[in-house]
């Protein structure tokens, strides 16, 4: 039917402007704390960006939208399927120009991970004033000796954090005051302060 379907559109058109318009006001703010958390984890100086990819063009616009979904129709039809709106959206982290997961080494792409977990959780904690809980499993394993005491030197000022790990050595340094280390030995938990 077109009239429901002409109803629709115009529905779906306003609600994918709104919400692409929030992703892309939060990817920006999301850019700039991850820019900040990533100085902290490198060693040299580097450039950061974080794009958001969509259908729009930064059009966000129910009118334009509406337009773009009704030039769809027939591909949509034949698809079975939607092409254009916000379930299509994502974004790209680069890292001094290029596209960090084609370019960047595993180390760079855990580490830009983390940052982007962090700046994440500054967000949350900025908008509803409550602190999250960091699980770490296994992440200092791919990163260097420097870095990962950069990243333990950034935690230490965070939130309650959990880290799994098969090794304890990356643990010197930071301050026994602040660390509970639990072992699991044989499968028993084996507990020293």
């Amino acid at each position: 039917d077109q009239t429901l379907l002409g109803v629709l559109t115009v529905q779906l058109a306003k609600v994918n402007g709104e919400i692409a318009q929030k992703r892309a006001d939060f990817i920006e703010r999301l850019s700039q704390k991850t820019k900040d958390k990533m100085k902290g984890l490198f060693v040299k100086e580097i450039k950061v960006e974080i794009e958001y990819l969509n259908q729009f063009s930064n059009d966000y616009h129910s009118e334009s939208i509406q337009k773009l979904i009704e030039d769809n129709y027939e591909e949509d039809h034949y698809r079975r399927a939607t092409q254009i709106g916000i379930q299509r959206d994502d974004f790209v982290f680069y890292l001094d120009g290029n596209p960090i997961a084609y370019y960047g080494s595993q180390g760079q792409n855990r580490l830009a991970a983390i940052a982007l977990k962090l700046a994440t959780i500054d967000l949350i904690k900025e908008k509803t004033g409550e602190k999250a809980v960091i699980i770490l499993d296994d992440v200092l394993s791919e990163l260097d000796k420097e870095r990962q005491q950069r990243l333990l030197e950034i935690l230490k000022n965070e939130n309650q954090v959990f880290i799994t790990s098969t090794q304890d050595y990356f643990l010197e340094g930071v301050g026994d005051e602040q660390i509970l280390k639990k072992q699991i030995i044989n499968g028993r938990l084996k507990g020293e302060k």
